[in-house]
C-alpha cells in the first residue's frame, strides 16, 4: 500500500489495535511558525515541558 507524500507515521495503540496516522513535515513547520508569531523560543518550550 502506498501513501502519497507520506514518509513517516505516528503510531498509536487503541483497544489492542495499532493505529498509523500519516505525519506530514509541513505540520511541524506550521507549529514552528505559530510559536515564532507568539514570540516563543526553544527555552520557552523546554520550560513548558519540564
Amino acid at each position: 500500500m502506498h501513501f502519497a507524500d507520506v514518509d513517516y507515521f505516528d503510531v498509536q495503540k487503541e483497544g489492542g489495535k495499532m493505529i498509523l496516522l500519516p505525519v506530514r513535515p509541513n505540520q511541524a513547520e506550521s507549529v514552528r511558525q505559530r510559536l515564532a508569531e507568539l514570540g516563543l523560543g526553544d527555552q520557552d518550550v523546554k520550560d513548558a515541558i519540564a
